[in-house]
């Protein structure tokens, strides 16, 4: 990503009024864009078409919802994976070998996302259902669907089109809710979830049509995909507990204090799903802000660092790894800043927000403990990237898996309390602790950096 916050900053030095906006405009399409169309277009799904998911309207709500978190929570892991291996290929100028690793796991993904959602779904009690069959393997569809839009979401960021993928993403969330209408008149249910199955699915298929046409594939290798997954297991592992700190809260919420839908497994928790959802919006400035200005940064001294162990004098290596270690010092001053100054705007304003932005009633104390949250949440993430970055993967896997326990237990806690302004208390305890075991693993990193690489080179 810091490539793509060279480019923004380009554009930034034209200055102007203008550029700012256009910045703003691209890094919200970059790091959100697909998230908030998602949003809008379910949001006007429950809005103005609501007659065609009548028949079980939180069934459909629920199936989709499932469907987002669980590609995260499964196959989040291995998006960091999946992007190291097309970041190698690319920094070896191997175009084709880049297009043949989305070919590799896009198929992995596609299979197994179709054999775990046909299980759930066969298993579900579809009794009420009209077109029980139709729901099932729309369903299917669905989250095949959302999974390889992760992959390719990653991907298509190589080619720095960014408001093509906009209106792909636009295009398909458009076709997503009219066939909801159409279909959903039809086959009820069944059709409202192939409808929307069908947008999602048209995203996927454009978003895959653009990267292998500008990334032509060679043969694929199983083998090298099964190596990076063994060499790389730590960084799988920090994948797979990173997005399973992020839901557990949710997926503790739904299990002991949930609403079941419809008599089957999938259950809800509104007090706490809607709440954490705006909460999660707050992330997009620091996001932004993140991407055009602090990653890029980091990446410059980490570069310079670099070049300098191989090629400079020890003092020389020792005032680089200085200038290091000072720019995480002020990337995480300046994150925590920029995101604070909007988390206290947020947490002030919350009975404005929800109520004339969102137009929705929701618990304050929830949505502000939830605020809070979030910014620890993305302190967290900020902290993981720059461990990323120098390949720290087991000390990245650790902070995850704090991240993950304490959100877990606290969680767990709070929702048997029974007491709803509790709520999000877990999330709020992992995202800080996880951000503290985060920063004591990038200060001993980053003073052991220039052994760690001396390190790493002798291994080859």
């Amino acid at each position: 990503m810091a490539g793509i916050g060279f480019v923004l900053r380009t554009v930034l030095r034209k200055q102007g009024l203008f550029s700012i906006l256009k910045v703003a405009l691209i890094g919200t399409i970059i790091v959100a864009g697909p998230w908030l169309l998602s949003i809008f277009g379910i949001f006007l799904i429950g809005k103005f078409a609501g007659n065609a998911v009548a028949e079980s309207r939180g069934l459909f709500m629920a199936l989709i919802i499932y469907s987002y978190a669980f590609s995260l929570a499964v196959f989040g892991g291995f998006h960091y994976v999946f992007t190291r291996q097309v970041a190698d290929a690319i920094y070896e100028n191997r175009k084709n070998e880049a297009g043949a690793v989305l070919v590799v796991f896009s198929a992995f993904v596609a299979v197994s996302a179709a054999l775990i959602s046909g299980t759930a779904l066969f298993l579900i009690d579809l009794s009420g259902i009209a077109w029980p069959l139709i729901f099932r393997l729309s369903g299917i569809i669905l989250f095949v669907s959302i999974n390889l839009m992760w992959l390719l979401m990653i991907f298509i960021s190589l080619l720095k089109r960014f408001l093509l993928i906009f209106f792909i993403y636009l295009s398909g969330m458009a076709v997503s809710f009219g066939l909801v209408f159409l279909l959903g008149k039809i086959f009820l249910s069944a059709g409202a979830v192939l409808g929307f199955a069908a947008g999602q699915l048209l995203i996927v298929i454009l978003l895959g049509a653009v990267s292998l046409k500008e990334y032509k594939p060679c043969r694929p290798s199983v083998k090298k995909f099964l190596h990076y997954m063994v060499r790389f297991k730590f960084l799988l592992f920090s994948g797979i507990f990173y997005y399973w700190g992020m839901w557990i809260d949710k997926i503790v919420f739904w299990i002991i204090r949930g609403d079941q839908v419809n008599n089957t497994f999938f259950r809800v928790f509104e007090v706490y799903d809607i709440p954490v959802y705006i909460a999660n919006l707050t992330m997009i400035p620091g996001l932004i802000f993140f991407m055009v200005v602090n990653e890029t940064n980091f990446f410059v001294r980490l570069r310079e660092f670099l070049n300098t162990i191989h090629t400079g004098i020890l003092k020389r290596i020792q005032d680089n790894k200085k200038k290091l270690a000072r720019q995480a010092g002020i990337g995480i001053r300046d994150q925590s800043l920029f995101q604070g100054i909007f988390t206290a705007a947020f947490i002030l304003l919350a009975r404005e927000l929800t109520r004339y932005v969102f137009n929705t009633a929701v618990n304050l104390t929830v949505f502000r403990i939830l605020t809070g949250a979030v910014f620890f949440h993305l302190m967290f993430l900020t902290l993981m990237v720059f461990l990323f970055y120098l390949q720290q993967y087991k000390k990245t896997f650790a902070a995850a898996l704090v991240f993950f326990l304490v959100n877990s237990v606290g969680s767990v806690l709070t929702a048997l309390s029974g007491i709803n302004e509790l709520c999000g208390l877990g999330y709020l305890a992992g995202g800080f602790t996880g951000s503290i075991a985060a920063v004591l693993f990038l200060v001993s990193s980053v003073r052991n950096y220039d052994k760690t690489v001396f390190i790493m080179a002798c291994r080859g």
